[in-house]
């Protein structure tokens, strides 16, 4: 199976942090992935430095009026979501990146692996591919959770009780990785100051 990846950015006014994180989407060792910039109305130069990065036929902007971080992430889930339905392409993955984060370059390869030797995944929790939390000598990865539905509990059926489940410092969209016939089913949306709904 070739899995997919859609990775979901929302953007304001990042340009000091920006094409660090861009560079680390670009730099994965893993490529079968698209990325959806949602610049949520940036008064400096973030937009133009997005829209340099378009040059790359996986990354794909847009721009709109300033409603807040939630909401533009929303909106691109809004994109990725038609985009899926078109196709109902098996195997796609939906991911959450903030611009002022660095992916590791093997993130989304690690990702894949989990993938490939685990059926049935639905979710992937991950502090790891973002906060480098790892040993850097051997690339051990130390804290990542993945499961499915039927193995937690009959209960936890959504995205967001799974996040209301875990741990507080499990709470930020950026450390889930979503198969999305499940994230999309579940009509997930990010709500202002919360991160689930």
């Amino acid at each position: 199976m070739l899995i997919q990846f859609i990775i979901i950015i929302p953007i304001y006014n990042s340009q000091n942090t920006l094409k660090n994180t861009l560079d680390s989407l670009k730099n994965q060792t893993y490529k079968n992935y698209k990325a959806i910039l949602i610049d949520d109305g940036s008064t400096d130069n973030s937009y133009d430095i997005a829209q340099e990065y378009t040059q790359y036929n996986r990354i794909i902007l847009h721009k709109h009026k300033n409603s807040g971080v939630s909401i533009a992430r929303n909106k691109a889930l809004k994109i990725a979501q038609e985009e899926y339905e078109k196709t109902k392409a098996k195997d796609i993955y939906v991911c959450f990146l903030d611009s002022d984060d660095l992916l590791e370059n093997f993130a989304l390869e690690h990702y894949k692996n989990i993938i490939e030797e685990n059926k049935n995944i639905q979710c992937i929790l991950s502090n790891s591919v973002y906060y480098a939390n790892y040993d850097y000598t051997n690339k051990e990865l130390q804290e990542n959770y993945f499961f499915n539905k039927e193995i937690i509990n009959t209960n936890l059926i959504s995205p967001q009780q799974i996040a209301f489940h875990l741990r507080n410092e499990w709470h930020s969209p950026c450390m889930y990785c979503y198969d999305a016939d499940f994230l999309f089913s579940t009509k997930y949306k990010l709500h202002r100051n919360k991160h689930t709904t």
